[in-house]
Order: C-alpha cells, then structure tokens, then sequence
C-alpha cells in the first residue's frame, strides 16, 4: 500500500478482545470502505494475553487493508495509540476504541475531520444528561465515575472540555507531532492531546453523543488496578501542569 493511495488512517488499540474483536473488526471494516476506499485499518495489540492476537492475524490474512502492530507488553492504550499514529500513512487519522462506541457517529466525526476548518474532531458526552440509563449497576458505576472525574479535569486540568475520555477522535495528519508530545502512556492520555490541542490554538470540533450500555466492555471496572492507573495518570498529569511540561 503505496502513501500515495492512503487518505484515511483508522487506529484501533486492543487489549484482551478475543471475545468481540473479530465481529467488530469486521463490521469497523465495512463502515470504513463506505467513508473512503483509500483507507488503511492499523491495529494495535497491546501485550494480549488471551486469543486476541491469533485472531488478528487471521484477520489479516481476510482484510488486505489491515497493518498489524504486536507490543510485547501492556503498554497503556496511550502507547498504543501514539505507536499507530506513528506508522499511519493516511491525511486524515482516526483513532477508536475497539468496542466500538457511538458507531452512528463515525460517520459524522469522519465528515467533520475532512472539513478544511476542522484540525481536532472529539466525541462529547458533555450534553448526556443520564436521564435514560438502563438498569445496569456496572453502567451506572461508570457513568458516575466519568462525571466526577470530568468535572474535576474541567475545573483545575482543562476548562471547557467536560468530557474528554470518549473513545473516538479525530485529527489531521499535519498535526500530529504537536499532539504526540504528551507523555502519559495510560488511559488518561487524551487530557493532555487536548491540552495541547488547546494550547496550539487548533479547531477543535465537538460531536455531541449519548452514552448507551450496549456500547461499553465493563469487565474493567472489577479490577482495582484500574482505579490505580487512572490516579496515577491524573497525578502525573497535575505534575507536569504544575512544572509547565504540558
């Protein structure tokens, strides 16, 4: 696949997804080809220790647009996603979570991106009022965290910007090594590409969406290290505020 012939880069990281990553490789697929034919899937195994990367593979060998990058350890989604940026091709670069959340909207962050005004598309939450949660107490769990931790991050880390954490932005590739000089490695990655963001003065372009459960893998939030790495990235990140890193 020649530079030339690339115009869209989907980044997609994947950690332990043996259970849905080949229905929803598939499906990311297909809606792709019907944005942009000259398009490129990179994705992004970081350090699975289940089936994942057996599937991937086999996968490659169905899909012939699909770049394969294999970490040797678990890294942090924001290693994987700097890894993907870096060997993406494409003038347009979209990175997604590879649940899949807020599929409807791909289409619209995509449309957004290739506006000539645009330089940074984001999902927000910011207008999802939790009014119609369903009755799943993992959903409701992590529907409360995201709010307490978004209006924290909005008051003291980065005004205005009251959901940062969806999983499904976009940006133009020119931007790129402007955006990839945050440092945290983890989930909370996306505070600082905004913050820089920001800071550069980019357009940046919110698409509005709610949040459903169907979208989400939960099993997460059993696991106690991941309440410590979202402290962690969110104390690192207040440390390089405070030492003007970021």
């Amino acid at each position: 696949m020649s530079y030339k012939k690339v115009s869209l880069s989907m980044i997609v990281p994947v950690y332990n997804s043996e259970q849905y990553i080949k229905k929803n490789i598939f499906k990311l697929y297909k809606k792709i080809e019907n944005l942009n034919k000259n398009f490129e899937l990179i994705i992004i195994d970081d350090g699975s220790s289940d089936q994942t990367r057996k599937i991937l593979n086999l996968l490659k060998d169905n899909l012939s647009k699909i770049k394969l990058i294999f970490l040797k350890k678990n890294f942090g989604k924001g290693m994987a996603i700097r890894r993907g940026i870096l060997k993406s091709s494409g003038k347009y670069i979209i990175y997604y979570d590879c649940d899949l959340p807020y599929f409807n909207k791909l289409s619209k962050i995509y449309n957004e991106l290739i506006k000539n005004k645009n330089d940074f598309v984001m999902i927000s939450r910011e207008k999802d009022k939790y009014l119609k949660i369903k009755k799943n107490n993992l959903f409701f769990i992590r529907r409360n965290l995201s709010y307490f931790f978004n209006y924290i991050s909005n008051l003291i880390i980065i005004e205005g910007f009251e959901d940062t954490q969806a999983g499904l932005k976009g940006l133009k590739k020119v931007h790129r090594y402007k955006l990839l000089k945050y440092k945290t490695d983890r989930f909370l990655f996306d505070i600082e590409i905004i913050r820089i963001a920001v800071k550069n003065k980019l357009k940046i372009k919110k698409v509005y969406s709610n949040s459903k459960v169907e979208d989400y893998n939960l099993n997460y939030l059993y696991k106690p290290k991941f309440y410590l790495n979202i402290l962690t990235d969110f104390l690192f990140i207040i440390f390089l505020i405070f030492f003007k890193k970021i």
